[in-house]
């Protein structure tokens, strides 16, 4: 119909088997939904044959996939994104999870340490195994829907603050002055 639009779903990070991009491949292989770009922003690891498997696997299973290496314009990307997705199998804070939020973009990560401290599942994004594309497919189906995303928003927003720049310049400065003393 006339009316489809895009969506858009965002990964930020390197392609690396870590981040385990694949595992958002094979969900939208399996929820099949219609006009979906998948866009990662990340470089290739060089020793890593990652980029070629991601983009077979995307060719095999028919979905839409964009790399497009290192960029410096996140948050103007997460502005135009629809669904950020954060599939890493372990992660440390995960500063691209919350750029997703910082700009209201409901984020569908993995429950995995470093992510679970700021992605609350149903409040801001879902939570699921990093190994389970049918928790990934439902995830992002739920948020196919314009009307839960609008409502998700602002929750993004309230949920990346406290990562803001100067609270976390005064965390690192609390953390140092404490090994000096």
């Amino acid at each position: 119909g006339i009316n489809e639009e895009q969506i858009l779903i965002l990964a930020v990070g390197e392609l690396s088997h870590r981040k385990n991009h694949q595992i958002i491949i094979k969900a939208l292989a399996k929820a099949k939904i219609p006009n979906t770009v998948f866009m990662i922003c990340g470089n290739a690891m060089t020793s890593a044959n990652t980029k070629n498997e991601l983009e077979e696997l995307a060719k095999e299973s028919g979905v839409d996939l964009r790399l497009m290496g290192l960029r410096d314009d996140i948050p103007e990307i997460c502005k135009c994104a629809d669904i950020g997705v954060m599939p890493s199998t372990r992660e440390g804070l995960g500063l691209s999870g919350i750029e997703m939020l910082a700009a209201g973009l409901p984020v569908v990560a993995s429950n995995v340490h470093g992510i679970v401290d700021y992605i609350k599942d149903g409040v801001d994004g879902y939570l699921c195994d990093p190994f389970d594309e049918d928790a990934f497919a439902d995830a992002i189906r739920k948020l196919l829907n314009p009307a839960m995303r609008k409502l998700m928003a602002d929750n993004c927003v309230k949920a990346a603050e406290p990562f803001d720049v100067k609270y976390s310049r005064k965390a690192m400065q609390d953390i140092y002055s404490k090994m000096l003393n």
